[in-house]
């Protein structure tokens, strides 16, 4: 039976964590143009009487070239529902992951809005579980469970493999099995592709790279992937406030206090309304 399991014997650290945020960054194959992002956990709501919390696109870039100073948008954005039991971790999407195609590529072709993807399944040896919904449905079983160290916390890394006899949709790899670690997930099979070129780039896009996983308002580093620069701080935004409404142009210095105008040379943050940019004056 590789129906999502709903047995109770472990209680591992929970991934839906309120504050929790993945960072990742990508490279479009075709275009070669960069582009980052931060996911993050939102608040908790209720969905047919049940505890779920948003996904929210916390922080990202628009596409930006090698050597450009890249735009940060600022302005939070749902994108998604999770659900969290402690142990089994389902999502399902909404309308603006739609539009702008933020969200895992399987996740964004489900065809539901209701139906829960399911993501993984933290539980014992030998047990079986789904990756997905309706017809985008792989079924996996945990083969090992080992114990890793990253950032100075412990966690348990979950080894599974797709069953060699299985001939229907294969959304994992049936080489490598589905490798996630609980509290974090798998670096490229969580719930995204926050990329806005549309559904025929994700193939010329591939997976991003996930670089940290923070928590906190103040993003403190739980997990380290990739490693390298942290888009929280590059963005030097997380001081700077401003009404979205009245699209006043607002400048501020890298420490993110506000300035009239820039009165040399150097590199400011300019927002107007929602957008939020850093501007090379010469």
């Amino acid at each position: 039976d590789y129906s999502a399991s709903d047995n109770q014997s472990v209680s591992p650290k929970k991934l839906a964590v309120e504050g929790r945020t993945w960072w990742y960054r990508g490279l479009t194959n075709a275009t070669l143009y960069n582009q980052e992002w931060g996911i993050r956990i939102g608040e908790e709501i209720t969905i047919d009487n049940e505890i779920w919390n948003k996904v929210d696109l916390c922080l990202h870039t628009s596409e930006y070239k090698a050597g450009e100073i890249p735009t940060y948008h600022t302005e939070p954005v749902t994108i998604a529902y999770i659900k969290d039991d402690g142990r089994t971790v389902c999502a399902v999407k909404n309308k603006e992951a739609e539009l702008i195609r933020a969200i895992e590529p399987y996740l964004l072709l489900s065809s539901d809005f209701s139906i829960p993807f399911y993501l993984y399944m933290f539980g014992d040896v030998s047990e079986k579980s789904i990756y997905g919904e309706g017809k985008w449905v792989n079924p996996y079983e945990i083969k090992e469970i080992s114990e890793i160290t990253n950032s100075g916390i412990k966690y348990r890394k979950f080894k599974a493999i797709v069953p060699p006899n299985y001939s229907g949709c294969h959304l994992l790899d049936r080489e490598q099995g589905y490798e996630y670690i609980e509290g974090i997930g798998h670096p490229s099979y969580f719930m995204l592709m926050p990329y806005g070129g549309g559904i025929s780039a994700i193939g010329s896009f591939g997976y991003p790279e996930l670089t940290y996983v923070t928590e906190g308002d103040d993003n403190h580093v739980i997990f380290e992937a990739a490693g390298g620069a942290k888009l929280w701080e590059m963005s030097g935004v997380e001081s700077v406030v401003a009404d979205p409404e009245t699209g006043v142009e607002q400048w501020f210095n890298q420490q993110g206090v506000s300035i009239s105008q820039p009165s040399a040379p150097g590199l400011y943050i300019r927002r107007i309304g929602s957008k939020t940019e850093k501007i090379l004056v010469r």
